[in-house]
């Protein structure tokens, strides 16, 4: 009897400090639904000043996303959001309910792959990181599109290309920054090549890893098709010219596309492509060379 009156106890304690667990079903949209019908279950908790959601995929258990809320405020302070495998995709802070300051992405694999920097749920700056963390690319960003000036690095922090955006289309050609001691810099294929040209002379071709159909799967599975263009009906096809370089590293997409397709979609495309895992380098006479490719990326509704 004892240990029971115990065991009440602590629960009502536990309670009294944690709260009541509320447990709802969502759909593919993350409203509410019929548990018959949802894709995930979402449980709340009361944690002293704030709220503890938690969203789970229904059938696998794995954590999609935590959320805490301000019990005062019944607005978001922060969120993380996990994948099917349960890989962290991102997070990031709000203020009064609204994207505030550095948001952090990450690949497939875990790794951070690019930082937004939002005021008030507006972004003004991109910046996209090698595997190793360092800085890769940082550019600044004007509803949604790549605006001003953009910067490039190599893996060890050195700028090596420069020019600005307007609207994410090139508005001048890239310097192209390099030393006569840096001989590496100087095996980078010219990001101010003729539009209309191809290949380089490479015996041997880039290949992603896997071979074409991973390259294929990876963009369909990567590849942001952003949410205004799909409610405008915006359909095409972007052309996206790239330098493999001799290392595999993927630098300077930039789109060859005479028609824009806006509303994100340019944006997206160069994305998709200079994310990429590193490629096997081309090769001529035996050693590594930068090669660079066109690349058509296609956005359908369905």
């Amino acid at each position: 009897m004892n240990k029971l009156i115990l065991l009440l106890f602590l629960t009502s304690l536990v309670n009294s400090l944690y709260g009541q667990s509320k447990i709802s079903y969502l759909d593919a949209r993350f409203q509410e639904t019929e548990k018959r019908k949802a894709l995930y279950e979402m449980t709340e908790t009361e944690q002293n000043d704030s709220i503890l959601k938690t969203i789970r995929f229904k059938e696998k258990k794995n954590i999609k996303a935590t959320i805490i809320y301000s019990k005062e405020q019944p607005n978001y302070t922060f969120q993380t959001e996990f994948g099917s495998k349960g890989i962290k995709l991102n997070e990031g802070r709000f203020n009064k309910g609204k994207k505030d300051g550095n948001w952090l992405y990450f690949n497939d694999q875990g790794i951070l792959s690019h930082l937004k920097y939002f005021n008030e749920d507006v972004e003004f700056n991109y910046i996209s990181y090698f595997p190793n963390g360092q800085k890769r690319k940082e550019v600044g960003v004007f509803k949604g599109e790549y605006e001003g000036l953009c910067t490039y690095y190599d893996l060890s922090g050195n700028i090596i290309l420069q020019g600005n955006y307007k609207k994410t289309r090139r508005i001048s050609d890239f310097k192209y920054f390099y030393t006569s001691k840096d001989s590496s810099l100087l095996e980078i294929a010219d990001t101010n090549h003729s539009k209309d040209s191809s290949n380089t002379g490479a015996e041997i071709l880039p290949e992603f890893p896997g071979g074409q159909s991973a390259m294929l799967q990876y963009v369909a599975n990567n590849l942001d098709y952003p949410e205004e263009a799909k409610n405008r009906g915006v359909e095409g096809k972007i052309n996206v010219k790239f330098t493999v370089r001799k290392d595999g590293i993927i630098y300077d997409a930039f789109i060859i596309s005479k028609e824009t397709l806006g509303y994100g979609c340019e944006r997206s495309s160069i994305e998709v492509i200079e994310n990429m895992p590193n490629w096997t380098p081309g090769m001529s006479q035996g050693k590594p060379v930068p090669v660079y490719f066109n690349m058509p990326l296609h956005f359908r509704l369905y």
